[in-house]
């Protein structure tokens, strides 16, 4: 036993002198690992949910940010979100960068579009729950946490982008490992703060400190195909448990007009266009199904934006919007919802007719 004791008394020694050696020498902790911190004025952690939302303060701008205290969520707009007021429809837009992004973005053109057009005797209140790089599985978590008791009314998923991206680690492996990080956290906050940790970890994934990772080592889809159905269907049924109805929207794109962003092969997210195009169109056509299977309404934007002028409505990344684009949403949502709501009408002229 005293043979052992030495032992490792003698190891746990041998390691702290190395570890004060690295501090003495000036090896810093940001030294010891490179961390991306695009996203960090922008988003935050809530607790042990490990959801990802749009910070309480933040300093991004142009857009304004607001912590809505009653539901504990943080969105984009100036307004603070308290209980639904009498004779007013709530609609909540869920989805990513797509949702998100635009000035104005969309979410913001159908409420303006249904108050100008609607003709209606409720007021329809749209809010954008869009958050970049959202993708269907912390979807479900954003609306069990915070959206679904704001009372929403009908609630529109625009989601798929960010579930088929090539990954190291599935979303919901993911927020499992986090959930064990914080029971551990003492544990990872020493290891994070060693400089021999740091060391060891740069020598060990040498070959990967070149921003570049092999397409055939990405093992796994943030969201698999089947899970991404899943979570659907999931988000489906916690909305008609209360009382929302939903509108799926497949994810446009113009995959096949557009340059491809770089950074998408660089960084093994996909191995060329005609394999990104199939992969989409299978997660457009898993929209569909869910929407067929669950008899939810559908808003295939995919399909409508084949046939107008891909080239005005989409960004050069072939992803994204153009305030064209977002316009054509606005109109479309805007008549959808109308329709919904049983008002006689799907016209949206305040927006203006496209084709």
């Amino acid at each position: 036993m005293k043979k052992i004791l030495f032992s490792l008394f003698t190891v746990i020694l041998f390691f702290v002198l190395l570890e004060g050696v690295l501090r003495l020498a000036g090896m810093g902790a940001k030294d010891t690992e490179q961390k991306s911190e695009a996203s960090q004025d922008l988003y935050e952690p809530l607790d042990d949910r490990v959801f990802v939302q749009l910070r309480k303060k933040t300093t991004f701008k142009p857009y304004p940010v607001t912590y809505s205290p009653r539901y504990d969520v943080a969105l984009r707009g100036s307004r603070e979100y308290g209980p639904k007021l009498k004779n007013r429809v709530r609609i909540i837009c869920m989805g990513d960068s797509c949702t998100y992004l635009g000035m104005p973005s969309y979410p913001e053109l159908t409420e303006k579009a249904l108050a100008e057009c609607g003709g209606e005797k409720k007021t329809c209140e749209v809010i954008n729950a869009g958050i970049e790089g959202l993708s269907s599985f912390w979807g479900y978590q954003l609306l069990n946490h915070a959206l679904i008791h704001m009372e929403p009314d009908i609630v529109t998923v625009y989601l798929g982008w960010n579930d088929h991206w090539s990954s190291s680690m599935r979303d919901k492996i993911g927020r499992e490992l986090e959930l064990k990080k914080r029971q551990w956290k003492w544990l990872y906050a020493l290891s994070e703060g060693s400089r021999l940790y740091g060391l060891l970890r740069n020598l060990l994934l040498a070959d990967r400190k070149q921003d570049e990772i092999p397409y055939q080592e990405t093992l796994f889809r943030k969201v698999p195909l089947d899970d991404f159905s899943e979570n659907l269907q999931s988000i489906i049924s916690l909305c008609r448990k209360k009382g929302a109805r939903v509108i799926l929207i497949t994810p446009p794109h113009a995959l096949d007009i557009k340059e491809i962003p770089s950074f998408l092969m660089s960084l093994g997210k996909v191995s060329s266009r005609e394999e990104l195009i199939a992969l989409h169109e299978s997660y457009i056509r898993a929209v569909r199904m869910a929407a067929g299977e669950q008899a939810v309404a559908l808003l295939d934007l995919a399909a409508l934006f084949q046939e107008e002028d891909r080239e005005a409505l989409m960004k050069g990344d072939g992803i994204h919007l153009t305030p064209e684009g977002l316009q054509y949403i606005g109109m479309l949502l805007c008549k959808k919802i109308l329709k919904m709501e049983g008002s006689g009408t799907d016209r949206c002229p305040c927006i203006g007719e496209m084709g």
